[in-house]
């Protein structure tokens, strides 16, 4: 298989951060960066910047096909590993004021024409792991 090929779940992932883009956009924000790998800690979706409040953004994305609300896949530990992305990325680049956003699309249709989109804002990772 060639390094080349995309899985069905990262183009929709793929297609999912970008409807956050736009949509974070229209809000007002402005989108940093997107897709930062820091190394074993994982990947930031998105980072952006509202005001002067730095914004970490998780998007999912799931297909009507799939079991569930893509909200419900930000479960313990992947929010373990989010924080600990959120903190090597603010030990590189320091910030005093941040908060972590969530953006869960629901897809109801192929090709992404009709989804449902929520956003929940300075949501909370539980500090119990650190």
């Amino acid at each position: 298989m060639s390094n080349f090929m995309q899985t069905q779940k990262q183009i929709l992932g793929k297609l999912g951060e970008d409807i956050a883009c736009n949509f974070l956009r229209k809000k007002g924000l402005k989108i940093l960066a997107r897709n930062i790998k820091t190394g074993r800690f994982g990947e930031l979706d998105i980072i952006a910047r509202d005001k002067r409040e730095l914004v970490f953004i998780e998007v999912k994305t799931k297909s009507n096909d799939q079991l569930g609300e893509p909200e419900e896949e930000f479960n313990f530990f992947k929010k373990k590993k989010f924080y600990r992305a959120i903190q090597n990325y603010l030990w590189k680049n320091p910030s005093d004021n941040w908060r972590v956003d969530l953006i869960a699309i629901n897809f109801s249709a192929p090709g992404g024409e009709k989804f449902d989109l929520k956003h929940y804002q300075n949501i909370s990772l539980s500090t119990d792991f650190v």
